[in-house]
């Protein structure tokens, strides 16, 4: 059951952090993304999916998926905003 959501931008954008740092332990819970270049991360996140057994993948998808409808819900407040205040 997802999370239920809430009205105001900082909180929204505070459970799509939360939903974000569940998906970084999920994925990397020994922490070698930690202090690592972008380029050097897309290799390592794509070799530790690799890793992960077949039951954790299906969490990781549900997350993204929530993680990916939170980020759109932030990205409407912060669009309606005028350009001077962004």
């Amino acid at each position: 059951m997802p999370p239920p959501r809430p009205d105001k931008p900082r909180l929204l954008y505070m459970s799509y952090k939360k939903v974000g740092n569940e998906i970084h332990e999920e994925i990397d819970p020994e922490g070698r993304l930690s202090h690592v270049k972008r380029r050097e991360a897309k290799e390592i996140v794509l070799s530790l999916i690799r890793e992960l057994p077949e039951e954790r993948h299906d969490a990781v998808d549900k997350k993204l998926s929530m993680a990916i409808e939170l980020r759109q819900e932030c990205a409407g407040y912060h669009l309606d905003k005028p350009s001077w205040s962004r």
